[in-house]
């Protein structure tokens, strides 16, 4: 006849191999979020990074470069983390933030595209975000929403590439009633809208890569 010590320890292995599996299945679940938590926060970091040079030669495209930018820019730089060289770019950024405001101006302006001349935006993505979001249930609700953001900014993004590359065909176009000027004053409104959706999307990566 068993006694109460005995029943303990079968108690206990019991217990024990019913847990185990679950302690197994938890330890792994949090292996697997701390390594998709770094590889979005690598993504991001990266993205971001690039939006924010993408942001900052549209400015110069458009002439809308000043000292709260370059400090933007600088910045966004300073916090990339990625394999990417940095170095004349922090350089080039620091000559110009030493030029007094007078001197960053006539600079901006002597660098603003022509009236005619066109400028290629590129697309961005986020594959991991894209494919992770909508399954991960263990992620905050917050910092969900914000990353379904990120998601919205990138097709945004995309509408204004669309958009832009539309416009630029139409400017080859000749006809007795076509606005030759009124396409390229749209095809520059849609380049400030991506300069503006750029720094937005650059912001949300920043802010949620020091959330995750």
């Amino acid at each position: 006849m068993l006694d109460w010590k005995d029943i303990i320890l079968l108690a206990l292995g019991w217990l024990a191999g019913v847990l185990s599996p679950i302690v197994v299945d938890a330890i792994r679940s949090q292996r697997e979020s701390a390594s998709v938590i770094a590889a979005m926060k690598g993504e991001l970091n990266e993205t971001g990074y690039r939006l924010a040079l993408a942001a900052y030669n549209v400015a110069i495209h458009l002439g809308l470069v000043d000292r709260a930018l370059l400090k933007w820019v600088q910045s966004a730089v300073i916090h990339y983390a990625g394999s990417e060289p940095t170095k004349a770019i922090l350089e080039s950024l620091d000559v110009r933030l030493a030029l007094s405001d007078e001197q960053l101006a006539a600079l901006s302006t002597s660098e603003t595209a022509h009236f005619n001349e066109a400028l290629a935006l590129p697309k961005f993505a986020v594959p991991f975000v894209d494919a992770r979001v909508p399954a991960w249930h263990a992620i905050p609700a917050v910092v969900r929403l914000d990353l379904q953001a990120v998601r919205s900014d990138m097709r945004l993004l995309d509408d204004l590439v669309d958009q832009s590359r539309a416009y630029f065909n139409m400017t080859f176009s000749r006809g007795e009633r076509f606005d030759y000027a009124s396409v390229v004053n749209n095809l520059r409104d849609l380049y400030n809208q991506y300069f503006k959706r750029c720094r937005i999307a650059a912001d949300r990566m920043q802010r949620l890569h020091g959330v995750l």
